[in-house]
């Protein structure tokens, strides 16, 4: 499944949340590693994806835009999480190899070319996850990460021995195929496995988070791992399903057992077998109508589901790598201010392409 892309093309997405104390040094870092990653004959960009946090890093993210061609940043309207985040930036990707990274350090830059060389090395690959043998967490966030782990690998047919992670290079194709991901509440991990089965680990390291705190304490694991279970596997509806048929068995076996003895012995308590019947019976059928009509919920909101999981604010880049000019986006028009007499072009967004449509068919009423 290898594209047959410039493979000296690269761009790096990082989903941006409250980190205006790293974001520099993640810049400076990143710049370094991947000027001497593609040398004089390569390309790269850098995608930063602001999920509105607190702090002043949209205004950094700006600035870091206006001054460098390779980067491109965007802002979220309202914060969407860290997968939805990083989805908006694989689906504006351009690169041949796509690499993902956190923004708190804790995964170096130094480490890309690490996983970059082990998928030029191993062509039947498709996605490399840096993991680390030993991480600088909490022990209750590791033990969650664990529990996690362990429940993907039960509920999501993971392989055992493959480990999700926010550290990933990708190849181009695998990437563009979250282009049309339209899921209100992703998981980027299950997302891949979709899409390929040829995932592998490579060790890299770990480093203390220096800076704030993290985001994933165990109530947000919790829930990640519900969404998970409830967005990427059916095996919860089977499993109810399941209790219910077992109930319907169990009725009828019941049923029968309380039949022959009073047939036998003329043994019963009034009143108490017909509740007991109806009791058990309703508990079954309850149980096997909430796996059945659950199987047609979870394929219906996958079919239909249509509402954007995201919407973008702004997005910043300078025109070109040779001018002084840059571009922002904001509120669906693109428009700049004159910056030393540059004339700023307006692009038509999805947004005003709507408007006009509505004022057509305004038009088109009267």
């Amino acid at each position: 499944m290898q594209s047959s892309e410039d493979p000296h093309t690269y761009s790096v997405v990082v989903p941006v949340h409250g980190s205006e104390g790293m974001l520099t040094e993640l810049y400076e870092r990143l710049t370094s590693v991947m000027s001497a990653l593609v040398g004089n004959e390569g390309f790269y960009e850098l995608i930063f994806v602001d999920d509105v946090g607190p702090g002043r890093t949209w205004s950094i993210l700006k600035d870091l835009a206006a001054g460098d061609s390779h980067v491109r940043a965007i802002q979220l309207m309202k914060n969407s999480g860290q997968a939805l985040a990083t989805i908006c930036g694989l689906q504006m990707v351009s690169g041949s190899r796509v690499i993902t990274l956190d923004d708190d350090l804790q995964r170096p830059p130094e480490e890309i070319p690490i996983l970059v060389d082990f998928l030029d090395e191993h062509p039947e690959c498709d996605v490399v996850m840096g993991i680390s043998l030993t991480r600088q967490h909490s022990p209750l966030r590791r033990l969650g990460s664990r529990m996690v782990n362990r429940m993907n690998t039960i509920f999501l047919d993971k392989p055992a021995d493959l480990s999700f992670s926010s550290f990933r290079v990708m190849s181009g194709l695998v990437a563009r195929s979250f282009s049309s991901v339209q899921l209100p509440y992703p998981a980027i991990g299950p997302l891949l496995l979709r899409v390929t089965s040829r995932i592998q680990n490579v060790v890299v390291e770990h480093h203390p988070r220096r800076v704030g705190r993290s985001g994933y304490g165990p109530r947000k694991l919790f829930r990640q791992t519900v969404g998970n279970l409830v967005g990427f596997s059916m095996l919860p509806l089977q499993a109810l399903a399941a209790i219910g048929i077992l109930g319907i068995f169990f009725t009828v076996g019941y049923a029968t057992y309380l039949l022959v003895r009073y047939v036998v012995s003329g043994a019963g308590v009034p009143g108490f077998t017909t509740q007991a019947l109806l009791l058990t019976l309703m508990f079954g059928v309850s149980f096997f109508a909430f796996g059945v009509i659950g199987e047609y919920l979870i394929r219906i909101l996958n079919s239909t589901a249509t509402t954007p999981p995201y919407v973008v604010r702004a997005d910043v880049r300078l025109v070109t790598p040779s001018s002084d000019s840059w571009q922002s986006e904001e509120t669906g028009v693109l428009t700049d201010s004159s910056r030393g007499g540059i004339d700023w072009q307006e692009v038509e967004t999805a947004e005003g392409r709507l408007q006009g449509r509505r004022g057509q068919d305004r038009n088109d009423e009267e």
